[in-house]
């Protein structure tokens, strides 16, 4: 009886010393990052430098994070919400804490230079940028000799409006061809309509007609009606599902090498349309 009733105080004594070791308790605190309650939980790094302490992050949620003594350069120096942070009492010799934005402090040189203000904004926009369309502050006007120009209801921009242009240029517009009528074209040139959207300036005898390499038809951005071609033995032969050009009925082992762009002219475009419907 005398030894079962050692053992039994033997047992107590371990659980009451269990219980009051700090270690122990530590041991039910919560992790760096991790959840904590700031009025009642703990943090596993509070008795050790530098120390965690519950901080809140919100009204519904609070975290262990590290409070240091003093912040390294460059380094956190205070926060909130998910950046959370006690201000520390210092920063290292000439750097200060400064916020950084509403949510972030951190060390700084306090005597770095300021960074240079922003230039002014630009009061125009450039060739070929937006210069009006719902929901964009309008600046109205255009930086070079370009006018703006509405595309459609919700897009405008900066186009060139040459005073004259040569043959098969571009000389009148809309949509995503727009430009204003140009007042002429070279001589023996005339301005007539070529594409869906847009006009060139042609030779005399070639105004309704496609000469050989020419688009004779097309879709998409570059939409233009059939055409003839000008020469009879030719014919509108399909080069992709966004351009047909006048040619034989076979294209040469050479052509067929060339990308799509490269193999013919379209008149009022940069190049013909490739594959995905580009055509600048």
């Amino acid at each position: 009886e005398q030894i079962a009733e050692n053992d039994m105080m033997l047992t107590a004594l371990l659980i009451t010393t269990t219980a009051a070791s700090p270690i122990a308790a530590i041991a039910n605190c919560s992790d760096t990052g991790a959840q904590c309650h700031a009025a009642t939980d703990c943090c596993k790094a509070g008795a050790t430098l530098p120390a965690d302490h519950c901080e809140p992050v919100n009204q519904y949620y609070s975290k262990c994070v590290t409070q240091d003594v003093c912040a390294l350069d460059d380094q956190q120096c205070m926060g909130k919400g998910d950046s959370v942070m006690e201000a520390t009492p210092c920063c290292t010799s000439g750097f200060e804490c400064k916020p950084i934005n509403e949510w972030f402090s951190k060390c700084v040189n306090a005597s770095a230079p300021s960074p240079p203000a922003p230039g002014p904004q630009p009061t125009c926009a450039g060739d070929g940028g937006q210069c009006d369309g719902p929901n964009f502050k309008t600046v109205g006007c255009c930086n070079t000799e370009s006018e703006c120009e509405v595309v459609n209801q919700f897009y405008s921009k900066c186009v060139d409006q040459p005073k004259c242009v040569g043959e098969n240029a571009l000389c009148k517009g809309s949509g995503d061809h727009v430009m204003k009528d140009t007042p002429c074209c070279d001589t023996e040139h005339t301005c007539v309509p070529w594409g869906t959207e847009w006009n060139v300036c042609r030779v005399k005898g070639h105004e309704t007609c496609s000469v050989h390499g020419e688009q004779c038809y097309g879709t998409g951005g570059s939409a233009m009606p059939l055409k003839e071609c000008c020469d009879p033995k030719e014919t509108c032969q399909v080069v992709n599902k966004y351009y047909s050009k006048c040619d034989v009925a076979s294209p040469t082992v050479e052509e067929t090498l060339l990308p799509d762009w490269y193999r013919g002219q379209c008149p009022g475009l940069k190049h013909c349309p490739d594959q995905a419907g580009h055509f600048e």
